[in-house]
């Protein structure tokens, strides 16, 4: 990840959570909403940690499992995800490290993206999954895909569908 895309991917996601941009935007979602902080702590720790950084990148993914712990939120630093990712009450949010999260994407609370038979969900852009659901193995989602509440999907989704 290079500064630009860091900085196109904290932009994308601000923009998600608040339809603005900028400095000041940027500094008063990341006070108030903790949703943000985990994504904006994520890129950070993703970028420090990625460009070898000696002394940022422990002190970034220090302060990000913080978050992660005081939120209940299991999303590692290693795990593939696009701009533009939004969390809605992240309380219970498990993803593994080899899942990969495409852009424009929004997750749920008590949301589980788990690893089983060596592979782990790819899940395309613009995809919403809503509390509750698991997604389990190396299953693939298109874009423009919503998984509903409590759903456990096990199988492929093709693109522009709805699973329940």
């Amino acid at each position: 990840m290079t500064k630009a895309e860091r900085k196109e991917a904290i932009k994308a996601d601000l923009y998600r959570f608040k339809g603005r941009k900028g400095t000041k935007a940027l500094i008063k979602t990341l006070r108030k909403e903790r949703s943000f902080k985990i994504t904006f702590w994520l890129r950070q720790a993703q970028y420090y940690t990625f460009n070898k950084n000696k002394i940022l990148g422990p002190i970034c993914r220090y302060i990000y499992r913080k978050v992660c712990q005081k939120y209940k939120v299991d999303l590692p630093v290693k795990t593939k995800v696009g701009k533009g990712l939004i969390i809605y009450h992240c309380y219970g949010l498990v993803v593994h490290q080899k899942a990969v999260i495409g852009d424009n994407c929004m997750l749920a609370h008590q949301v589980t993206l788990a690893y089983e038979k060596g592979a782990a969900p790819v899940v395309g852009d613009r995809v919403r999954i809503a509390p509750g659901a698991k997604v389990v193995g190396g299953v693939s989602m298109g874009d423009n895909v919503v998984v509903g509440a409590n759903a456990v999907v096990v199988k492929d989704v093709p693109a522009n569908s709805v699973t329940v």
